[in-house]
């Protein structure tokens, strides 16, 4: 389980994204992605309660805006299962 917080950041991070390649920003967007990536796999190693399944969702989100835009490559992973939140 992760907080609210932490869904609301991943979400205006992919919203963020995609608001950057539709204006032609694709690598922008991409950053803003792999960047929260990164913050999520720190949270991970560190122990912090639901870090995997919020990695398993940055990784997805990676992966859709690269097959969608084309650029990063990635194969896409398994959808995620909808997941507990805690507020």
């Amino acid at each position: 389980m992760f907080t609210n917080a932490e869904i609301s950041r991943l979400l205006y991070i992919a919203d963020r994204a995609v608001d950057l390649a539709e204006a032609g920003h694709v690598a922008r967007g991409a950053m803003h992605l792999q960047e929260g990536l990164r913050r999520a796999r720190r949270t991970k190693r560190l122990g912090f309660p639901g870090s995997e399944e919020l990695v398993r969702r940055y990784e997805y989100a990676v992966a859709r805006y690269g097959e969608h835009y084309g650029h990063l490559g990635q194969r896409s992973p398994s959808r995620p299962e909808p997941c507990a939140v805690v507020s």
